[in-house]
Formats: C-alpha cells, structure tokens, sequence
C-alpha cells in the first residue's frame, strides 16, 4: 500500500512537470510572435513585384545649337549684332517603362532577399528654323550657331537644326532587408545591397542647309553622334515605410541611395558634307573622336504613395505542426500608386569644344507616376 501512495504521487508529480514544460513553450512562441518572428513551420515565402511606369526626364545644363536675331546697330560704326540669343536643348514628354522583382521571405525576423530590375527608354526632341543667308546675314535674319560639340566647324549659316536624344536606362538591384513591425499599424524595412547601372545616352543633330547653286561661297552641313555611356555598380542603402489604416488601405513612402563606381565613355562621329564656291559636287567626310575615364557617382530616390492590401488564407494546417491550428497557409496582395522621383547629378557629360576637350557635365533627373502589384506566397 505505501509503495501505492509512492508510486501515484510521482505519477502526478511527473504530469505536472509535463503540463508546466508545455505552458512554458506556448509562452515562448507567443512572446515570438509578438516581437513580430515568423515561424518555421510556416516555410520561406516568395515576393513577385510588378511595376508599371509613366516617367518624363529631364537633362539639364546641355546645349546643342543656340539660336538669335540679328539687330541693326546705331552709331557711326553701324553694322549688326546678334539679339534675343535661345539656348536649344531637347524636350522630352512622358514615356512608360516597368519594374519588376523576385524575392525570397525567411522565416524568421522578416528577413527577406530581392532582387529588382528598372527599365526606362525615351527619347527627347527639338528642332529649330533660321533664314536662308547665302554670304552675310542682315538685320531681322534668325541665325542658327552651330559650333556647340562639333569636331569640324560650319563655314556657313545652316537654316534648320535638328537634335534627338535618346536615354536608356537599366537598373539592378540586389537587396537585403530586415522588416521591423513596429505597431499594429506601423511597418518599416531597412535594406542595403548592391545597385548596377547601365545608362545611354545617345544625341542625334544635324545641322542642315539649302544648297544655291553656284554660288561664290563655301557652304556646307553636318551631322553629329554623340554617345555617352556609363556603367557602373557600388553600394545602395534605403528604407520603406508602411503606414496602415482601416480597410487595407495605407501610405507607403521609400527613399534610397547609391554610390556607384565605373567607366564613363563619350564617342563622337560627325559626317561632314562641304561643297566649295562654285562647284557642283559635294564633298564628304568623317571626323571621330573619343574620351573616357572612371568616376564616382551618387544617385538618390523618392517614392510616396497609398496602397490596399488584401490577405487570402487557406485551410488550417495540423496542430502539430503549428500551434492549435491559428496559423494558416495565406497570400498577401498589396495594389499601390504614387509619385516618384529619381535624380542622378553630374552623371553625363558632352563635349561643347572638340579641340580642347571642354565639356559640360549634366544631371540626368526622372520623375512621374507609379503603379503596381505586390504578390507573397
């Protein structure tokens, strides 16, 4: 009978140590999942993103003719003078282009890994108009100046000019991002990684002229190729932020930046038609030139805009792979629109005089409307 008593009591004693172990481990994931852990049972998660872009660029700085009205001068020296000068540079409308991503989510921490391309091609135009002058301009005549990045320069008045000038625009991303749940209705995710850049930027211009034939002075015209390319790659640090409200809707904002590092080219190539005074027959020929070197440059980003998320759950999986059942299979779907803006300063350069080299840097700036859908699995 006493070893009856004995053997109960250690019975009941061990169920108590048993009930208190798994006490203890429900406390442990509870605390997890509110210090915002996924569970390991739940798997790695996939991210596809998908970007729709309506985007105008913008060059500054950068010329390609320059344009004035000649005026009578006064006095006893009388003769003219070149009047309301207009500096010509491109114009660009907004173009579409796309994002798209792949990521993988851990699960734990939020820890996730994604890897993003950018797309963006436009084209910008102008074009200018000037009087025809056979030898000397007079006053009222509209002239065009046509020296700007030219290898051989015109002996004659050209009476159009004519630039395009096409950006491409490519941008991978790698990121790695730690998201931080701060509240119910607060997300942030801090990421860094690695950011490569392929950006062309290619002028067509031709300055052009109605030949008279004869006539008793040279005339000629032009056209010119410049391509500038610069592909590089370097550091990228940034941040996203989520907002939540009722509904599924909330306000996301991200901004970033990038220090990246690589070789910067300008080719030049100019085709060149001359006909002397009093000839008929045209004289052709091809001038080049070229430079390049490496260099550092900074890059920086804005985004801000509303999003609605939708969460799509599944059947319960077993309790004894997750705890009684309350976590399920789901797939989060998240449509946003915003604003978005993209600077590159001083990422481009053309040569304004061949002869000595001098150039004008230029920034390269993007701006316009973004769309998309995010899917995780």
């Amino acid at each position: 009978m006493k070893y009856q008593w004995l053997l109960l009591f250690t019975v009941l004693l061990l169920k108590g140590f048993a009930g208190e172990e798994k006490s203890l481990t429900e406390r442990v994931e509870f605390l997890e999942e509110k210090r915002g852990y996924r569970f390991k049972e739940r798997g790695f998660q996939i991210i596809l993103k998908g970007d729709l872009l309506y985007w105008k660029a913008d060059v500054d700085g950068v010329a390609y003719a320059t344009t004035s009205i000649q005026t009578a001068e006064s006095g006893s020296a009388a003769g003219t003078t070149s009047n309301h000068i207009k500096t010509r540079t491109p114009h660009f409308s907004y173009d579409p282009g796309f994002r798209v991503g792949i990521g993988l989510e851990s699960p734990y921490d939020f820890l996730d890994f994604f890897l993003l391309w950018t797309r963006f091609y436009t084209e910008g135009h102008d074009q200018a108009h000037a009087s025809f002058v056979p030898t000397t301009a007079s006053p009222g005549d509209r002239l065009i100046y046509s020296n700007i990045g030219l290898i051989k320069s015109l002996v004659s008045n050209p009476n159009r000019a004519k630039a395009e000038c096409d950006i491409k625009e490519n941008i991978v991303d790698l990121q790695c991002a730690r998201g931080i749940e701060v509240s119910r209705h607060f997300f942030m995710r801090p990421y860094f990684g690695l950011r490569c850049v392929w950006s062309d930027i290619d002028w067509d211009v031709r300055f052009e002229r109605n030949f008279l034939t004869p006539l008793a002075a040279n005339q000629d015209e032009t056209e010119l190729k410049v391509d500038n390319d610069y592909h590089a790659i370097g550091g990228l640090v940034g941040v996203e932020l989520n907002w939540k409200a009722f509904g599924g809707f909330g306000v996301h904002m991200r901004g970033a930046g990038a220090l990246v590092w690589g070789e910067e080219e300008e080719r030049t190539k100019q085709k060149y038609t001359f006909l002397p005074a009093g000839s008929l027959e045209e004289v052709h020929q091809v001038f080049k030139a070229r430079n390049s070197f490496h260099c550092l440059k900074g890059l920086w980003e804005l985004f801000i805009g509303a999003f609605w998320e939708k969460e799509f759950t599944g059947k319960k999986v077993k309790e004894h792979l997750v705890r009684k059942g309350k976590m399920q299979h789901s797939a989060t779907l998240r449509l946003f629109a915003g604003y978005e803006m993209q600077q590159w300063p001083w990422v481009g350069q053309k040569t304004i005089t061949q002869s000595t080299r001098e150039r004008d840097r230029h920034s390269l700036g993007f701006q316009g409307f973004t769309g998309g859908v995010e899917l995780v699995f």
